[in-house]
């Protein structure tokens, strides 16, 4: 229901604005769109780092790893309805090898939630930004709206994993686990909590991820100067914040759309109005950022699907 729910709004938006003055404005861009995909690394890089912060020291597993699985992770947020959730699930599967290692699934906890609160952080930026610019009413409304939404959920994130978010979904599986992987499963569970809460009483490590997870939302930012630059309509620094801050709030509250299919477009459009950026060019941003995801996207899951079946060779062997 979700899903054509974002088919719908992308399908009246293409009406409206017209899909003939959309395409000439990606075509333009040509073979430089290349440069888009060699920037996202920055980001990707980014973001890897945020979450090796949180980790031990002596669990370290090296940057590479850290960005390749956080570039599976984001693929899967983008391409796959897994609610903003799955990608998360993946990455921290990517790095527990053995089963029993605790540390990424619960590192992985407190990144999310990192997450959701550098955007509830960003996005009073952006809109502080828009009001010198110019006061947008209806855009001023919906990053409000949706910073509510985001706020709830940190609180949300927050409480469950004060009570034990380990323990209280492992209650679920036990029921069908046969008793000696249930009474296993509690332990690990239990051991997954208390580490959630060993990393949130170091101030310094939760700074440090903090930093870097903010350092990824203006390297998003950069990524919208960049194709504005390669669409021949160049817009200032501080507006590209504007944009990434606002749609990239309204996107993630709109969680239960798979990726965000329509929101995005119809947010990135009418802000860019705002900006006095033509409804074409912001469609045209925002399919840009589509076609990112695709082509950053599609090699990550390949580069799953790859390491899942030799994971599964190795198992039987």
């Amino acid at each position: 229901m979700a899903l054509l729910i974002g088919i719908s709004l992308l399908t009246l938006l293409f009406q409206r604005i017209g899909w003939g003055t959309v395409f000439p404005i990606l075509a333009y861009i040509g073979w430089q769109f290349l440069w888009v995909g060699c920037y996202f690394l920055l980001p990707i890089a980014l973001a890897g780092q945020a979450w090796r912060t949180l980790f031990a020291k002596n669990r370290d597993r090296g940057f590479w790893t850290f960005l390749l699985a956080s570039w599976i992770g984001l693929a899967c947020n983008w391409l796959l309805p897994v609610a903003q959730i799955g990608g998360e699930l993946v990455k921290a599967r990517l790095l527990a090898k053995p089963n029993e290692d605790i540390e990424p699934w619960a590192t992985m906890v407190i990144d999310k939630t990192f997450q959701v609160l550098t955007q509830i952080c960003f996005a009073p930026l952006g809109l502080v930004l828009l009001m010198f610019h110019r006061w947008d009413k209806a855009v001023f409304i919906g990053g409000g709206l949706a910073m509510l939404i985001l706020l709830a959920m940190v609180i949300f994130l927050l409480r469950i994993q004060k009570r034990g978010l380990f323990v209280m979904s492992s209650r679920l599986l036990q029921k069908m686990m046969k008793q000696e992987k249930s009474e296993s499963l509690s332990r690990l569970s239990e051991s997954m909590d208390l580490r959630v809460r060993e990393i949130y009483s170091t101030p310094l490590v939760l700074m440090r991820a903090f930093s870097w997870r903010m350092a990824f939302r203006f390297g998003m930012a950069g990524e919208i100067y960049l194709i504005m630059i390669l669409m021949g309509h160049p817009v200032r620094y501080h507006e590209a914040v504007i944009l990434e801050s606002l749609a990239q709030t309204i996107r993630m509250a709109a969680f239960l759309i798979p990726g965000g299919l329509g929101v995005q477009e119809g947010t990135i459009t009418l802000i860019g109005a705002s900006l006095g950026i033509p409804v074409s060019q912001g469609l045209a941003l925002s399919l840009a950022r589509r076609a990112r995801e695709l082509m950053v996207g599609l090699p990550a899951l390949l580069a799953w699907w790859i390491s899942s079946l030799r994971e599964n060779d190795a198992a039987y062997d």
